[in-house]
């Protein structure tokens, strides 16, 4: 039964791949609308890795469609498919286009798809690209998904980093970039483990203590960190207390001073 199945869905792949016998609107709706149905069947199966990523390499022919529908659903199922240990590596060879996507598209919908895709297909191999692609975009990204952006970035750099340096810099990029839409998780997050990992302590008290502005989202950083300095192992490290004890005299003269 499982045989006969997987020889109809192979049948339908190869069919999308043909040349459209009519111009007819309908036509093409009911071909990608058969397409789209065979493939959530594939990615609910989830077991037969050709043609899951045959699946994959004919969505990713949508991600360039002239209709928004269609990359949109395109990204939507290829967001399943980064899932499967079939297919995400398929899913990877789209990074690029999905990058695009993100920066270019001109529906807010279709950028958050991308969004979601990106976060589905990344993995040690691609981690710092994408979150670098995300930390750029949200420079500029719409405000009805900073926040969720945000979330998204400090999770993949929390769970992918292999040097915690490149944590605390992802995090105070985001802090900077994003400081109103990083919720205090985020930043409890990254004091907890700066406080519990020596080798980034220092590095850490340094990074903050050698930024040239100061905002309020900084500001409790450098606050909670004072505190870590004095109650937690900060306390063994006199000049690391001292830089940060400076950096709170910093930031009072500004405020002062403003």
């Amino acid at each position: 039964m499982r045989g006969r199945l997987n020889e109809c869905l192979e049948t339908i792949l190869n069919k999308a791949q043909e040349p459209p016998k009519s111009k007819k609107v309908q036509h093409s709706n009911a071909k990608n609308a058969v397409l789209f149905e065979a493939i959530s069947l594939i990615i609910h199966n989830d077991s037969e890795p050709n043609l899951l990523v045959r699946a994959c390499n004919q969505l990713g022919q949508f991600l360039s469609n002239r209709e928004t529908n269609l990359r949109y659903l395109a990204l939507e199922s290829m967001c399943h498919l980064a899932t499967s240990e079939f297919s995400h590596e398929a899913v990877k060879k789209h990074q690029e286009v999905v990058i695009l996507s993100m920066k270019m598209e001109k529906d807010v919908s279709v950028r958050q798809q991308a969004v979601d895709l990106l976060y589905a297909m990344c993995d040690k191999s691609n981690a710092e690209e994408i979150v670098q692609e995300m930390l750029n975009y949200l420079e500029t990204a719409d405000y009805s998904i900073r926040e969720e952006m945000v979330l998204k970035v400090a999770i993949l750099a929390e769970k992918y980093a292999t040097d915690y340096t490149w944590y605390v810099d992802v995090i105070l990029n985001l802090i900077r970039i994003a400081g109103d839409y990083v919720s205090e998780e985020v930043w409890y997050r990254v004091i907890q483990i700066v406080i519990n990992r020596d080798d980034v302590q220092g590095y850490a008290a340094k990074t903050v203590f050698e930024v040239k502005y100061i905002f309020f989202s900084f500001c409790k950083i450098i606050l909670t960190f004072c505190m870590c300095a004095v109650c937690c192992r900060l306390c063994k490290h006199p000049l690391v207390t001292k830089i940060w004890l400076k950096s709170v005299v910093i930031y009072l003269e500004n405020l002062v001073i403003s």
